[in-house]
């Protein structure tokens, strides 16, 4: 009897801790998610990666020797070897990138000097060669990249000014750009994940490895707005990211005195983090490429700061239908998910020619150094972005009165419980 009143008290305590926190799952079962392949033949960290018809492009990033980074890598993912193509019209490094019809995008970063770049450069796959397109509006380095369509979205960094929330992007067909809503936490060295047209920008820090955040915004390029998401378990900086189906999974970064090997992922779906099997191999300033169902996470240094490898590893998440081993319950509440208002702006498809914007003063754009941009109070639930993918969040945004009642009918169910028992019990005795 003893037995089952602390049973029923546990599940109780359950009841009314689920409704109040949100909830991190970690999963049991998921061994043998890794495997090593052929490692990159220079070895280098703060490059960026993309994969175009079955072949990895290693851009940029610095060597062993500290040197900046001009050489380009191929990888061939179905013969697990390297080779080497034209390299960069200009060294580069923490620069972002994208891909469009057999051509590669690599937009922005940093020069000598740490100097932030607006550069657009395009490598035709085809014709092994590289071409120059119209400058970024603002140039940024250890900024993140993504494209919708016929459009590539650069957002955050760092500009001559400092940290940045700026959203920019770039009409493929128009060779043009548009300034879009700048993203409410200004963020470097971050990542970033594309789920049905949703861009997902993911933790980052602000100039500082002691500022890693765990930020998760989501922007809705339709709509052109920002939605707060749940965070990333862990604070991560110098981080990379990769989708596969309806997940994002967010791997590596770095700390004063550590590396990560830690490998989380969002579900956007239920709005949901899942820890996954971490990296054989800790590493910041990496790249990850999903091809298929796998992720080639590659590169990258073993130890804070200024460190490089050329490590190939390969990540193919299992299935979860796995037994939970754990549910964390103290994590932050998923009361303040709510939709960010901004201005709005002129709808994409429009496409209108547009002057090249000058570099944006402190005063007017999301830009700060080192403080982060607060949101906006005026704030709301938004209920029309997508139902599904929100049903999580109105969940989570239960309010106190309907917790405590919640609490309160599964207090009258378990005494409920208990009588019956004892009335059981009571009967037995007495035949």
């Amino acid at each position: 009897m003893k037995k089952l009143v602390l049973i029923l008290f546990l599940l109780l305590i359950s009841s009314f801790t689920i409704y109040s926190k949100n909830i991190f799952f970690k999963i049991e079962g998921l061994e043998n998610e890794w495997e090593t392949k052929s490692p990159m033949p220079t070895k280098r960290t703060e490059h960026v990666a993309i994969e175009v018809s079955g072949e990895i492009y290693v851009i940029g990033g610095f060597d062993i020797s500290g040197n900046i980074l001009k050489k380009i890598e191929a990888y061939n993912i179905e013969n697990d070897s390297w080779r080497t193509v034209s390299p960069l019209p200009i060294s580069l490094h923490h620069t972002s990138i994208a891909t469009y019809e057999n051509k590669i995008y690599v937009i922005g970063g940093y020069t000598d000097r740490w100097m932030p770049s607006a550069r657009v450069y395009v490598y035709d796959i085809d014709t092994d060669s590289w071409s120059r397109k119209s400058n970024m509006p603002t140039a940024r380095g250890a900024l993140t990249s993504q494209r919708i369509g016929e459009h590539i979205f650069s957002i955050g960094g760092v500009s001559i000014i400092g940290v940045t929330g700026l959203n920019e992007v770039y009409n493929i067909l128009e060779d043009k750009w548009k300034t879009k809503a700048p993203m409410p936490t200004p963020r470097e060295h971050l990542a970033s994940g594309l789920i049905n047209n949703t861009i997902y920008v993911i933790g980052g820090r602000q100039r500082s490895l002691t500022s890693n955040m765990n930020t998760n915004e989501a922007y809705n390029a339709i709509e052109d707005k920002w939605f707060k998401k749940t965070p990333m378990p862990s604070k991560r900086g110098g981080i990379t990211a990769s989708s596969i189906g309806n997940s994002i999974f967010v791997f590596g970064g770095e700390t004063t005195t550590k590396t990560f090997d830690n490998n989380e992922q969002y579900i956007s779906t239920n709005d949901t983090w899942i820890e996954r099997t971490k990296m054989p191999t800790s590493r910041h300033g990496l790249a990850a490429i999903s091809y298929n169902n796998s992720i080639f996470v590659i590169g990258g240094g073993r130890e804070p700061g200024f460190s490089m490898s050329g490590i190939n590893e390969i990540f193919t998440p299992k299935e979860l239908q796995v037994n939970i081993k754990e549910i964390i319950v103290d994590k932050p509440n998923i009361k303040n998910n709510r939709s960010v208002e901004v201005i709005p702006q002129p709808n994409i498809k429009n496409n209108q020619s547009v002057e090249v914007i000058p570099q944006p003063n402190i005063k007017n754009n999301q830009s700060v150094e080192v403080i982060p941009n607060k949101i906006n109070n005026e704030t709301k639930l938004d209920r029309s972005h997508n139902p599904s993918e929100y049903r999580a969040n109105e969940i989570s945004n239960t309010t106190n009165s309907e917790r405590y009642s919640n609490f309160l009918y599964a207090t009258i169910i378990i005494i409920v419980i208990i009588i019956i028992t004892q009335v059981k019990k009571f009967l037995n005795l007495n035949k």
